[in-house]
């Protein structure tokens, strides 16, 4: 787990790594967004909203994200549900 890039505003959002690719960490929840915080050892919790989408998802493409986990749980193998960025 490492905590980079910088979401607008210059916060750090919570990402992963799997192989070279790097995905920003979502949730459906603020529960749920901060228990993975406090397990991952660190990172912010960005709020992703329809008024923020276009902004955040420009953002993370200029720094090579390739797309968004939605509700990884840290410890888990596996992936249920991911979304790639539009490039």
């Amino acid at each position: 787990m490492v905590t980079e890039p910088s979401a607008p505003g210059g916060r750090a959002a919570l990402v992963g790594r799997t192989e070279d690719e790097l995905y920003v960490l979502g949730f459906r929840d603020v529960r749920r967004a901060r228990k993975c915080a406090e397990e991952a050892g660190g990172g912010d919790v960005v709020l992703v909203v329809q008024a923020n989408l276009a902004g955040l998802v420009e953002a993370l493409m200029q720094q090579n994200v390739t797309g968004i986990v939605v509700d990884w749980v840290p410890g888990e193998p596996t992936i249920e549900e991911a979304y790639p960025l539009a490039s």
